[in-house]
């Protein structure tokens, strides 16, 4: 729930009292690493300072929400770096780390007895589990040893770093381009897939993208999927990975808008993991793949060996990101274009999902808007990244 508060408040409360939610919850986040340096360190100092030149908003405005934060909460914030610096990270003496050591040493080892005289088989079981994991530290040595001693490699590349999955079968198998373009609300698809293919062409058949638009497709159907999944690796070693899906269903009776997911595309050679240099934003429109074989004058043959033969996805863009963030949240913001732009891009491309969030005014209209409706409707969105 964290994730999305910051973006509650923006625009529906003053830039201080943002400033003073962003920089309580950027303290929170970072007081949560497994592990820290002095770095990270001075992040939680800076954040914390932020809050306290802010936090007057809601004991000095004309209607004080608390008169002082001399609660002990608020206090203990000034003692997390120091605590850090002594005991080391957070995680190490909060009550989360004895919940699972409640599982691993008396649920579990429950579980594996009779239920009749269950303790003695309980630290029987315990203690095997304990050699068990013994040995396998001591098989582990080797090869954390021949680690150590090669030599750092270049990072690989970006695109190439994060897996994604998606289902053997498609959604909806051999679709017809029209069908996909009037259910997908994406009227440009067969243009951008034309212009696409075209790249492929060798040099002296290639020709130009106006005039690629009026030759035909050499097929009129593909593959389509409703989604597909991430699974990025965590920044921090001892967190389990999570998945990120981004999904592109079409119009229907439970959805009659569809379901059109924001995703954060590698543009440019100086994309990161995490930020939004080289990138830009945009909506999955389609998910599809290439036929791998046409029918050309009712004769079948194999489709060119140039085309890509993982999935694609056809992406609507939002206008570029703003050149510098918004100075109460921190996010970079994007507006929907006056005119539809897009592109075909392959999965690897994709580099996550993102929440868009709309800059909130004062009009009456924005009520009404839901879910299924408020990325079409709203004029500016910030990237919650």
């Amino acid at each position: 729930m964290a994730k999305i508060l910051l973006g509650c408040v923006a625009g529906a409360m003053p830039s201080k009292a943002v400033k003073a939610v962003r920089a309580i919850l950027d303290f929170i986040y970072l007081a949560q690493y497994s592990t820290h340096d002095e770095e990270t360190l001075q992040y939680m100092e800076d954040a914390l300072q932020s809050w306290r030149v802010n936090r007057s908003f809601f004991t000095d405005s004309l209607l004080p929400i608390q008169n002082h934060f001399n609660i002990p909460k608020f206090h203990s914030l000034i003692h997390y770096i120091q605590s850090i610096h002594y005991f080391g990270a957070t995680d190490n003496y909060n009550s989360e780390l004895f919940e699972r050591l409640h599982i691993d040493f008396a649920k579990l080892g429950w579980r594996a007895s009779n239920k009749r005289d269950e303790f003695p088989q309980m630290i029987t079981w315990l203690s095997r589990h304990e050699k068990i994991s013994a040995f396998n530290q001591y098989l582990n040595i080797p090869i954390l040893e021949s680690d150590s001693d090669q030599p750092l490699q270049s990072p690989t590349p970006l695109s190439k770093r994060i897996p994604y999955t998606i289902a053997k079968t498609p959604n909806y198998p051999n679709q017809s381009i029209h069908n996909i373009a009037l259910s997908h609300s994406a009227p440009l698809f067969q243009k951008h897939l034309k212009e696409y293919l075209n790249a492929f062409l060798p040099r002296g058949v290639r020709t130009s993208s106006t005039r690629a638009e009026l030759f035909p497709l050499p097929f009129s159907r593909v593959d389509v999927f409703h989604q597909f999944k991430f699974h990025p690796s965590s920044l921090q070693d001892d967190i389990a990975d999570e998945n990120d899906a981004v999904k592109a269903v079409p119009k229907s009776k439970a959805l009659p808008n569809g379901r059109f997911d924001p995703v954060i595309v590698i543009t440019g050679d100086s994309a990161e993991s995490t930020g939004l240099a080289g990138t830009r934003i945009g909506r999955a429109r389609v998910v599809f793949k290439l036929p791998t074989h046409l029918d050309v004058l009712g004769q079948v043959i194999s489709a060119p060996t140039s085309w890509p033969r993982e999935p694609l996805a056809y992406v609507e863009w939002y206008s570029r990101l703003s050149t510098s963030p918004d100075e109460a949240t921190g996010m970079y913001s994007v507006k929907p274009l006056s005119s539809t732009q897009g592109n075909i891009v392959p999965l690897s491309n994709i580099r996550q999902s993102c929440m868009l969030i709309p800059r909130w005014t004062k009009d009456p209209a924005e009520t009404k808007w839901s879910t299924h409706d408020v990325l079409g409707n709203a004029k500016s969105f910030l990237v919650n990244n």
